[in-house]
């Protein structure tokens, strides 16, 4: 069993890294203002709201990145840290947006 959390936590260390250098290529490509039009119109919402829901999200990028390149914690704390930070992104955009969004 402790074998499975291990793979698991593995695997998503891995995809986290994999997506770090594609979002760092994505958000090269999508400034700011792009995504802040991105989210406004794929979630149909007012400019106030889709500026909330960026800066949501770039707080939840930055705080996994911290988490995946700090060496001090140890896989288990990690993936601690990273479920915490997926349950706090989606605890304040269920806030702001209502489910079908």
């Amino acid at each position: 069993m402790k074998n499975i959390n291990y793979l698991g936590l593995l695997l998503l260390v891995l995809v986290f890294s994999l997506s770090r250098s594609y979002g760092q290529q994505r958000q090269q490509e999508m400034p700011r203002q792009r995504m802040h039009s991105f989210y406004k119109k794929t979630l149909n919402i007012d400019s106030v709201k889709a500026e909330q829901v960026l800066q949501i999200m770039l707080n939840y990028k930055t705080g996994v990145t911290q988490t995946v390149n700090s060496q001090s914690l140890d896989v288990d704390t990690k993936s601690k840290s990273i479920k915490a930070l997926m349950n706090d992104k989606n605890r304040q955009l269920e806030a702001i947006l209502t489910k079908e969004q």
